[in-house]
């Protein structure tokens, strides 16, 4: 990450060189983007970015980080809802949204999809820890929500289902990266649709024996195996 020196930059420094940067990535890619370019480009003295940055793996994380954080603040908050269908249905609509928004951004969808092909190889040391930290705020608030109205399981710590959530996401993000060049917009479809439904079933309450789940559309209702017992309580 930056060192402190670049925090106490004026603002619209800071700006300027997170500019720069993300152009120099967006024009040549994380493997074959310059320093040089960029302190070029941001009109700064030669050597000034290692003063402020020890390695292009950190500037390149500085700029995701901006744009997970415009992100976050472009989608907003989960609304209002009354009863545990509504909060997946508001749920579905954010994500849709969210691909939506990733799918107008030719730019935002070639960094994250760089950035996400860095993590995948591991060769270059980036990790996306620092980015999922930032968005697990507002995961955990988006559960909160769901608990309110039943529609999230409350057997579990908050923040073990926000880690579990994160990871799929993750997951699916990392295979997204990897098969960006050979899969169709159908089949992007498809597998959102059943992954949507997998973390539906991760993170719903358990079923108790003789009860049976309201089904959701598009998959059939399940019973909880005879004879299981569901421990109560948690956050």
């Amino acid at each position: 990450m930056p060192s402190p020196r670049f925090h106490k930059l004026p603002p619209e420094r800071q700006a300027r060189i997170i500019a720069a940067a993300r152009d120099e990535f967006l024009e040549h890619g994380f493997a074959d983007a310059s320093l040089n370019r960029v302190v070029e480009r941001a009109g700064l003295s030669k050597g000034a970015v290692y003063y402020y940055f020890d390695s292009k793996e950190d500037l390149f994380t500085l700029v995701i980080q901006g744009i997970v954080t415009e992100f976050l603040e472009a989608l907003g908050e989960l609304p209002a809802v009354a009863t545990a269908e509504e909060f997946w249905s508001a749920t579905e609509d954010v994500i849709r949204h969210a691909s939506s928004m990733c799918e107008g951004n030719e730019p935002v969808m070639k960094l994250s999809l760089a950035f996400l092909k860095e993590i995948g190889t591991g060769a270059s040391g980036i990790s996306a820890h620092a980015l999922y930290a930032d968005a697990m705020g507002w995961i955990m608030r988006m559960l909160r929500a769901g608990q309110q109205v039943g529609a999230i399981r409350t057997d579990l710590p908050l923040e073990l289902l926000a880690a579990l959530l994160a990871a799929v996401d993750h997951a699916v993000d990392l295979w997204m990266a990897s098969t960006a060049e050979t899969i169709d917009s159908s089949e992007i479809e498809s597998h959102g649709r059943l992954v949507m439904s997998l973390v539906r079933r991760l993170l719903e309450p358990e079923v108790a024996p003789n009860e049976e789940r309201q089904p959701t559309p598009g998959r059939r209702s399940r019973k909880a195996p005879r004879g299981h017992s569901i421990s109560k309580g948690g956050k």
